[in-house]
């Protein structure tokens, strides 16, 4: 009896574990598609202001505005900071931090303009003080030539949306959450005193030799024993571990296990004088479970096993809590698998979905059209009616876009007030019939509580717009911009 339930003791102890160590994975991959997020939206609100600036850098109240404009829009940036290319910075907001006509020797900008590309820098100390991270996006002319850099600072050791993605899943299920940059830095960590500090060597070395995600068991610095599952922010490098203790996760395992052992012993005094044929009755079930939950197929398995344990309570009751607690762990994976695709507020499929859905269709040399389109004027509508109100307009244009659509095609919220349609198999003549299905659908659709919007479209195709996925949605960034500028509430198609 005492054998069987270590084994089934040990057998549940392992599938805890494992299981904790997938849900660990999934937050992170959760959180790292959130961060990824913040930083495609902070490069675009920075991208806007350098398209603007890029031929009127010495105009000083262009720079002025702009950055003002930029700390006003942005609530995670503490300062906006825009420097030429020889490394002179023309404009410091607010004026407060005294930087202006320096040449700057910062980590994260001097990185910025040798590669002259988006970027995010690590953390670094800042001369105003605190910790800092730093995200730019290069300044061009209208001639394509390089003359400086836009940034944004973050400090890390403050409030603000880094700390918010990060903190929804502190403290749950014991569940802590922590960002590290591309050297080991800790960007965020519940503990703030951890803020700053660099991670364990040998922990980087092996996220360096490690996939873009995985589960993995650690030491912590307090000594703990944890399950930890990371993931990696694409367009930073960063890291997202999300980790719990071996305790909180094996806590549920001793009162199973006492059940168990507290329901065998009345059953095995009941039948003494007949242990040794007992014994062997009793420990066949028990080793068909442990076998079952052993293998590759645990619920199936545990499922076909019949016969002796219809009469025998102890193990029938065993394999319904084995089953149910495998059936509630799995739907836990899988509903937090869902959410790393999803878009919270629109339900529709999120960027990494985007991602895996272009790659699927490259992989299998499927041509596809892209339809990118982005609600005109709307930031008004959250000036005027509030952010509840811009919520509404988004799920409401994703209500349209999802009636507009064909069986087989995706529908995607991008970011912000942007939205993508993945067309598979669909010439740019018929990709134009369905954007401009959508324009018309959306400009003849009142919004409750807001009225009429419109959208501005860009549609592009693979293989004919671009050699790569990437660059045909670029090119179909690109045509929606071309609509925006031309007077909106229209649509531009690619002409290869």
């Amino acid at each position: 009896m005492l054998i069987s339930l270590f084994v089934a003791w040990q057998v549940q102890r392992q599938a805890l574990l494992e299981n904790a160590q997938e849900s660990s994975r999934a937050y992170a991959l959760k959180v790292a598609s959130g961060v990824d997020d913040f930083i495609y939206g902070a490069h675009r609100r920075l991208g806007y202001s350098a398209a603007l600036i890029g031929d009127a850098l010495t105009d000083d109240r262009l720079l002025t505005e702009e950055s003002h404009r930029l700390l006003d829009q942005d609530a995670s940036f503490g300062a906006v900071i825009i420097i030429n290319a020889a490394g002179k910075i023309l404009k410091a907001t607010p004026e407060r931090l005294g930087l202006l006509g320096r040449v700057t020797h910062a980590d994260g900008s001097e990185e910025a303009l040798r590669e002259q590309r988006p970027m995010v820098s690590n953390v670094f100390e800042a001369t105003s003080g605190g910790q800092v991270v730093f995200i730019t996006m290069p300044v061009r002319d209208k001639g394509g030539q390089y003359r400086g850099l836009i940034g944004g600072a973050i400090n890390v050791r403050k409030q603000g949306t880094l700390h918010t993605l990060a903190s929804d899943h502190f403290n749950r299920d014991g569940t802590r959450t922590y960002i590290v940059d591309r050297v080991g830095r800790i960007i965020h960590h519940p503990d703030p005193a951890r803020v700053g500090t660099l991670v364990d060597k040998a922990l980087m070395e092996y996220f360096a030799q490690s996939e873009s995600s995985g589960p993995l068991l650690l030491q912590t610095s307090e000594g703990n024993s944890v399950i930890a599952g990371f993931a990696r922010v694409p367009l930073s490098g960063w890291l997202v571990v999300s980790e719990r203790t071996r305790a909180s996760t094996l806590v549920a395992l001793e009162p199973l296990i006492w059940k168990m052992f507290l329901s065998i012993i009345p059953f095995a005094i009941a039948i003494v004088v007949a242990i040794w044929w007992l014994a062997h009755l009793i420990s066949r079930p028990l080793r068909l479970l442990a076998r079952g939950v052993a293998g590759p197929d645990t619920r199936e398995n545990i499922g076909r096993i019949r016969g002796v344990l219809t009469w025998y309570r102890e193990a029938f009751s065993i394999k319904q809590e084995l089953l149910k607690g495998m059936a509630t762990m799995q739907d836990t994976i899988r509903r937090l698998n869902t959410q790393a695709h999803t878009d919270p507020l629109t339900g529709l499929a999120n960027r990494r979905a985007k991602r895996e859905a272009l790659r699927k269709m490259e992989a299998a040399g499927q041509p596809f059209a892209v339809v990118v389109l982005d609600i005109d004027h709307f930031k008004s509508i959250n000036d005027t009616w509030g952010h509840e109100a811009g919520d509404v307009t988004l799920c409401h244009l994703a209500r349209l876009l999802e009636a507009c659509s064909r069986e087989g095609d995706i529908v995607c919220r991008i970011g912000g007030e942007e939205f993508m349609l993945l067309l598979p198999a669909t010439p740019l003549v018929e990709a134009a019939k369905v954007g401009e299905r959508v324009r018309k659908r959306v400009a003849g659709s009142a919004v409750d509580g807001v009225g009429t919007i419109t959208v501005s479209l860009g549609i592009a195709g693979w293989p004919v717009s671009g050699r790569k996925p990437a660059d045909v949605v670029k090119q179909a960034d690109r045509l929606m911009y071309r609509a925006k500028q031309a007077g909106r509430n229209r649509l531009y198609v690619d002409t290869p």
